[in-house]
């Protein structure tokens, strides 16, 4: 899978499935304006940027996300490709090569910070420091990861505004969302529907 989506699906993953259990005074107030959130959706402009500053790709499109693990992302531009997730599998369906890949949500989000928050032992956050600046949550890892922080820009109302993921390389995932609206899915949004002529490649086995 392309680095760039990957490191796109360590961020969804990261906000959607998060529980706080720190009850220092920016954890509580993180995870009071998190907790508003059950559906979401948003259109969003993405951009990759390299350790010298320079974006090196850039993209649009919409979100939806429904706690707890469910998303259905959809990059417009420059090439179609849909991201759907039902917490437990993950398919990337690339237009333009009209293929589907198919992986086991665990085994993209493993050996980084997202899968601590699929558990729910209050010890695993303790591995994070957090730091709140207005609406910005920072969030340093303290076990060596390739991630530097994670940054989440969150209003009162529990309006999600940026994410943005650093990796210690220097290189910069960030996702800009607008047109937010705090509504409901229904859970079939989740599921991926095959087509004829698709081709699907089952990595999950």
């Amino acid at each position: 899978m392309n680095i760039i989506i990957k490191t796109l699906i360590k961020c969804l993953f990261f906000f959607n499935l998060i529980q706080i259990h720190d009850l220092s005074a920016q954890n509580i107030t993180f995870k009071n304006r998190i907790a508003k959130i059950h559906d979401f959706y948003s259109n969003f402009r993405q951009q990759i940027i390299d350790k010298s500053g320079e974006i090196i790709q850039s993209g649009i499109g919409e979100i939806k996300i429904k706690k707890v693990g469910l998303f259905n992302w959809h990059l417009m531009y420059p090439n179609e490709i849909k991201i759907i997730s039902n917490s437990k599998t993950i398919w990337f369906h690339d237009y333009l090569t009209n293929q589907v890949n198919i992986f086991f949500s665990k085994d993209i989000i493993k050996d980084t910070p997202c899968v601590l928050f699929t558990n729910k032992n209050s010890k695993l956050f303790k591995k994070y420091d957090i730091f709140k600046k207005q609406d910005y949550f920072l969030l340093f890892p303290k076990d060596n990861t390739t991630v530097k922080y994670y940054s989440i820009c969150i209003n009162s109302n529990g309006i999600i505004k940026k994410i943005e993921l650093v990796e210690k390389s220097g290189f910069k995932n960030i996702v800009y969302f607008f047109g937010q609206k705090l509504q409901k899915f229904n859970y079939d949004q989740f599921i991926f529907t095959s087509s004829p002529g698709l081709t699907i490649d089952d990595k999950r086995y």
